[in-house]
């Protein structure tokens, strides 16, 4: 096998090949992406599917780089653009985070990050035309995929533990729309 730190090049040619862009935009990231191999060369994953995972990780990110570039190159114009008053949603584990974040997101005036949007870093197109992009149909086909097919057959799926939660959505609207309608029944108790 070819030592990770030799790779380099030749990850950054698989990204371009899947991404279908070559412009990875500033090199600060070089070192980072160095100190990684260098320790994937000094802690080798376990096996050949481990190694497929750590590459697949590695080409997505920088796969995601490239698309996130081209998108600034597209759109130079938004590097200017002064966001007003962010909010911004942190905590410690367990404590909420996830569902405000969610709820917060379904109102307009505030942009969530949607499973698709973060999986396919990109300029976000308008929500209207998001069942048409063919990259927010692929997301909804791979996770429809993961779903068990009796679920798909009665109805919105449910976890293979079959406790009730549900599996996800590209979107995310499922589930916040799902957390409002708990938050309604717990306050009615």
């Amino acid at each position: 096998m070819t030592r990770w730190s030799d790779r380099f090049d030749a990850l950054h040619a698989d990204a371009a090949a899947a991404a279908g862009h070559d412009d990875f935009g500033d090199t600060a990231y070089h070192e980072g992406m160095r100190v990684l191999l260098a320790a994937l060369d000094a802690n080798p994953p376990a096996g050949p599917a481990a190694e497929a995972s750590a590459t697949g990780t590695i080409t997505g990110a920088l796969a995601g780089r490239l698309v996130t570039q081209a998108g600034w190159n597209a759109h130079p114009a938004y590097a200017t653009e002064r966001i007003e008053r962010p909010l911004i949603v942190i905590g410690l584990p367990r404590t909420g985070t996830t569902a405000l974040h969610q709820l917060l997101s379904m109102d307009p005036q505030f942009q969530g990050f949607e499973r698709w949007l973060t999986a396919n870093p990109m300029v976000r197109p308008p929500r209207e035309t998001w069942d048409a992009h063919p990259v927010y149909r692929a997301s909804v086909e791979r996770i429809a995929a993961m779903q068990p097919a009796r679920a798909r057959d009665h109805g919105r799926p449910f976890d293979r533990g079959g406790r009730g939660r549900r599996m996800p959505d590209a979107d995310g609207a499922e589930l916040r729309v799902q957390l409002v309608r708990l938050e309604h029944r717990r306050a009615r108790l």
